[in-house]
């Protein structure tokens, strides 16, 4: 009776370790990766000493893993994390800083955010700027509803890009745009990046371009 009872117990644990097993199966997994992430953080120019920080993310967007931070090494905005072990592939960016305020010729007088959420199996190299920052918060509405990282990506850049009327450039990614690029791409991200400060300070302009996504997401 007893050993009907221990070979029972045995069977039972096998089914529920097995259907475990599985149910973690269906779950994600990615393959620790180490990427070595670079670029520029542009209004205009964030300054030295500006700070900037990654987080990891998994498909859905979800922070995953350790964040590393670093800042800005010159006045042109360029920043490097060196290589770093990343547990996924999705990352998001945050700077924040003082930067140059191309309008008035002068460094700002406040300090602005910008973000930037990005695929580093893609890429590696991404700059963070007004357009990065503006589609954001749409792509991750369309990953919460059942889009890839991937489509999320292209349609939010569609779409910002044709209500700026920029539907020429909506191919090539916002994280690989310049100001000083000396491109067709980094005179559009200049023209909009200046009109957007046009006669606002920074906290002003982090209240408009708040704004400004929920008109264009809306």
């Amino acid at each position: 009776m007893k050993l009907r009872l221990y070979i029972g117990g045995l069977v039972a644990f096998s089914v529920l370790f097995s259907s475990c097993g599985k149910d973690s199966e269906k779950g994600e997994s990615f393959e620790p990766h180490t990427y070595n992430v670079s670029g520029k953080v542009e209004k205009g120019p964030f300054v030295s000493g500006s700070t900037i920080t990654i987080q990891p993310m998994d498909s859905k967007l979800q922070v995953r893993g350790d964040f590393y931070s670093s800042t800005i090494q010159d006045d042109m905005g360029n920043f490097s994390f060196g290589s770093k072990l990343f547990e996924a592939p999705y990352a998001e960016l945050t700077a924040n800083g003082y930067f140059f305020n191309e309008v008035e010729g002068e460094l700002s007088s406040g300090t602005l955010s910008l973000r930037a959420l990005v695929d580093l199996s893609d890429k590696t190299t991404v700059n963070v700027n007004v357009l990065t920052h503006l589609k954001y918060q749409r792509v991750q509405r369309l990953v919460e509803g059942g889009m890839s990282f991937k489509e999320a990506n292209t349609q939010a850049q569609k779409e910002l890009f044709t209500a700026f009327g920029l539907q020429r450039y909506e191919d090539k990614d916002a994280s690989s745009f310049s100001i000083i690029g000396g491109t067709d791409e980094s005179a559009a991200l200049i023209a909009i990046s200046s009109l957007l400060i046009v006669d606002r300070s920074e906290a002003a302009l982090t209240e408009y371009l708040a704004k400004l996504c929920n008109c264009i997401w809306r």
